[in-house]
């Protein structure tokens, strides 16, 4: 069954001095009295895929170097059964025509670094020249793993979004959505290299001429929420260009799951001591974790509801494979929901056509649509020789009733007739009755 991702919360665009959120009913966590300097977000349920609050989910931006999930996921894909110890001699090509505004590890040409070295410096400083590295490596040219990149986007999912570097820098076509930046985010945390890249708040290279003793790499991001004291943000990866702003990625752990949030344009301003990204996710984690929880809303195998289908033995139930989760406010229980089930016909006659649309399932609390599916049978639904057979003997079974009854009636009418015959005509009916038998005794002799 399909998923319905749910629509997107109307929040102002902040300057220096905070505005509030004006709340849409449909996010299943309004903001409220929280306040964002970003202009483009996503709150994600981690396992699901459930969106739980969002603005722009579906404006195309800049990626800014959130891209370089995809740089890392695509190359450790490309990487598997590679030793991430193997060393690189790293050629001059990779440093030619550098972007000088780039962010950079600071490697140099004839360094020889270890493919991990070059992974962490990806993600941790947000190193174009390590971009560049591992696309070299994997594909003999600075930007040639783009191509890589785009083929696993459109794999993941991301409709709308296309990677015209390595990087992230800011390119008229190198777009995506904070809706499909989550969809990288989910897909990339399954894999465990890379979740414990994105994970990693600090980091040594192997030495190098210029550092005897290894370049520090540092996640400064995640580093500041866990000096905030945020220590459930377990992953992180920031941006910045000129068009995408201050932008951010960032997984966080609950008891109960994990959620993904993703924002860009964030204004950075002088007077701002912090990450606005980072006090925009922490803000909205923390929104999240203590005035919701993570409750299974509809059991896995249970029966929500029946579809009823002429020439079929049982009505076709209203069920999921796996749990399904959504976010309620704390106090408010399993009991308190509404289930909306809408028949899309007004009758259904086997047989059904594979992925027909059969209905619509709501499930609401308060006036907020917490969850929305369309029903959809995954398998032909075949009509019933045996049902169809009883149904034509029960339709047959009333014809012949019916011609009893009418035939009763006639009798009924006509003895009645008869009777009133007899009453009206009594000598009528004596000489008829002789008649008769003078006829029968004839016929004796």
């Amino acid at each position: 069954m399909k998923r319905f991702l749910l629509t997107t919360l109307l929040i102002l665009t902040l300057t220096i001095n905070p505005v509030f959120a004006n709340t849409d009913p449909h996010d299943i966590i309004p903001l409220k009295n929280v306040h964002l300097e970003s202009d483009n977000y996503v709150l994600m349920d981690r396992e699901s895929g459930l969106v739980l609050t969002s603005k722009n989910l579906d404006k195309q931006i800049h990626p800014a170097s959130i891209t370089k999930v995809l740089t890392t996921i695509t190359a450790l894909e490309m990487l598997e059964g590679t030793p991430l110890t193997t060393t690189y001699e790293l050629p001059q090509s990779i440093f030619d025509g550098l972007d000088p505004i780039a962010s950079v590890v600071d490697f140099k040409a004839g360094d020889i670094v270890t493919l991990s070295d070059i992974l962490h410096g990806i993600i941790l400083p947000s190193g174009a020249d390590a971009t560049r590295a591992i696309s070299v490596y994997l594909t003999g040219t600075p930007e040639g793993l783009a191509i890589n990149m785009n083929e696993k986007a459109k794999e993941i999912g991301m409709s709308q979004s296309t990677f015209m570097n390595t990087s992230g820098l800011d390119d008229s076509q190198h777009l995506s959505t904070v809706y499909d930046l989550a969809l990288l985010v989910q897909y990339s945390l399954k894999n465990p290299q890379f979740k414990k890249l994105y994970s990693k708040v600090e980091y040594t290279t192997s030495p190098t001429p210029k550092y005897p003793d290894g370049i520090p790499l540092t996640n400064k991001s995640l580093k500041d929420a866990h000096e905030r004291g945020f220590d459930a943000m377990y992953g992180a990866k920031s941006g910045y260009t000129e068009l995408a702003q201050v932008s951010l990625s960032s997984v966080a752990s609950t008891p109960t799951g994990d959620l993904i949030f993703i924002s860009t344009s964030a204004q950075s301003h002088e007077k701002m001591k912090e990450n606005p990204a980072v006090t925009d996710a922490i803000a909205m984690y923390e929104r999240a974790f203590n005035d919701f929880k993570r409750t299974v809303i509809i059991p896995r195998g249970n029966i929500i509801g029946e579809i009823p289908i002429v020439h079929v033995e049982n009505r076709y139930p209203v069920s999921y494979e796996k749990d399904i989760i959504s976010y309620l406010p704390k106090g408010v229980e399993r009991s308190d929901l509404q289930f909306k089930l809408t028949q899309a016909a007004t009758e259904f006659r086997a047989p059904v056509e594979a992925n027909s649309v059969l209905g619509t399932l709501k499930v609401v609390y308060n006036d907020t649509i917490i969850f929305q599916d369309d029903i959809i049978n995954k398998e032909p639904i075949e009509a019933s020789v045996e049902v169809i057979v009883l149904e034509f003997l029960q339709s047959m079974g009333g014809i012949i009733g019916i011609s009893i009854v009418a035939t009763g009636i006639v009798f009924y009418f006509v003895m009645k007739f008869q009777k009133m015959r007899r009453r009206n005509h009594p000598n009528k009916w004596r000489d008829a009755q002789q008649q008769n038998d003078s006829t029968d005794q004839d016929l004796d002799s």
